[in-house]
């Protein structure tokens, strides 16, 4: 991946008049890591093991491990982010995996997303998000 800022990109095909050529000159530039392969590198390199990322995801094993092993595409963006605290991402690694489902990043101007991000930034817990989202009255990731 030659790392071609997404912006570039984005200016590169709005003059391409042949996107045969865009995705031939670009075709290192593309995303190619699965969610699975992404979610596992991360936990080898924060140290994590699955067990113990999913055991602070309070999610069930049966349902999760589907999905890190590539079986189970389109995870929900609550289960992403659960999974995010489970593996201690920080802001542009959950942002990634986020994208790598398909689903929004996390949009500071979005009151409930600015206390996750404020959560990650914080390497708060996922109950301690949870807890500052239910003070708030928003919805919890869950």
């Amino acid at each position: 991946m030659n790392n071609i800022p997404t912006e570039e990109l984005e200016d590169a095909l709005k003059n391409e008049k042949d996107i045969d050529i865009f995705l031939d000159e670009n075709k290192d530039n593309f995303i190619s890591d699965s969610f699975s392969d992404y979610y596992v590198s991360i936990l080898e390199k924060n140290g994590i093991s699955k067990a113990d990322a999913i055991r602070e995801t309070y999610l069930k094993d049966n349902y999760i491990y589907p999905i890190l092993r590539g079986l189970k595409s389109n995870p929900s963006r609550n289960i992403v982010l659960q999974l995010a605290f489970g593996a201690h991402m920080n802001l542009t690694e959950t942002n990634r995996a986020l994208k790598l489902c398909g689903l929004s990043v996390l949009y500071p101007k979005i009151k409930r997303d600015a206390v996750i991000i404020s959560a990650i930034n914080n390497k708060q817990t996922l109950k301690e998000c949870n807890l500052k989202l239910a003070s708030l009255s928003e919805e919890r990731v869950r």
